[in-house]
């Protein structure tokens, strides 16, 4: 079961240079996080190597287009941690799922996304 990340806990953590998943709607990206901001009402990432996810034929390619995601902290969103240390951010219908410091992409056992399994990418 995932454990809710306090303001304070979240603000503690070195995020940047870890691997992430970003999914909102039918989108599904994956990067890295270049740079993390949190205040009172809101979190800013800053990433970098943004690919984009194509599920019906399980490839990545290139996303220039995404630089940058932002959300407001507040009672609807929420930040979480699971069993295998996968901090897990929401807001606005989107999620980003950041990997654990030092493991890459195949060591990574990612949460489903849109109806898909989860695992390495």
């Amino acid at each position: 079961m995932d454990k809710p990340l306090s303001l304070a806990d979240l603000a503690a953590m070195e995020l940047k240079g870890r691997c992430f998943l970003h999914e909102q709607g039918r989108y599904t990206g994956r990067g890295f996080v270049s740079g993390f901001e949190l205040e009172t009402d809101r979190w800013d990432m800053q990433v970098r190597d943004i690919e984009r996810y194509d599920s019906a034929n399980r490839t990545c390619a290139a996303d220039r287009a995404s630089d940058e995601y932002c959300s407001t902290v507040g009672p609807y969103d929420a930040a979480t941690i699971n069993a295998e240390g996968i901090i897990s951010l929401s807001g606005y219908g989107m999620v980003v799922h950041i990997a654990p410091a030092g493991q890459g992409w195949s060591q990574v056992n990612w949460p489903e996304t849109d109806g898909y399994p989860g695992g390495p990418m």
